[in-house]
């Protein structure tokens, strides 16, 4: 093989792995993209509306009957921590029936609450 082959094919053999290295570098780009569409914030911004819903809709004395609804200790706790633990319960998959349970029985107590003739037969506080 002469010295013009060889320089042929050092050079066919250089653009190969130029090449590879734009495949490299296409591949790689293209895992960035993933990477960064796999990071979803929708659970962030559902566990945020979560909090703040219970924040700003619900008082300490309301949080203390949900709590002892999941049997969860209630004292000593500010409403902040009782939020906490309230939503570390109920996101938790093994007690979804029971939070199923709860918001059905408080949609309930809150349709006879509603109502102008079954209110007054309701005591909850």
């Amino acid at each position: 093989m002469n010295t013009l082959n060889m320089h042929i094919t050092e050079v066919k053999k250089h653009m190969k792995r130029r090449n590879y290295d734009k495949d490299i570098e296409e591949i790689n780009n293209e895992i960035e993209k993933i990477k960064l569409e796999d990071c979803d914030f929708s659970d962030y911004d559902s566990a945020y509306a979560q909090i703040l819903d219970y924040k700003t809709n619900y008082l300490k004395k309301d949080l203390i009957k949900i709590a002892e609804y999941y049997d969860i200790d209630i004292r000593k706790k500010t409403k902040h921590i009782l939020i906490e633990d309230i939503l570390s319960f109920e996101n938790n998959p093994e007690n979804c029936i029971i939070v199923e349970r709860r918001q059905t029985m408080w949609f309930y107590l809150n349709e006879l609450m509603d109502d102008n003739y079954l209110r007054k037969y309701i005591i909850f506080d």
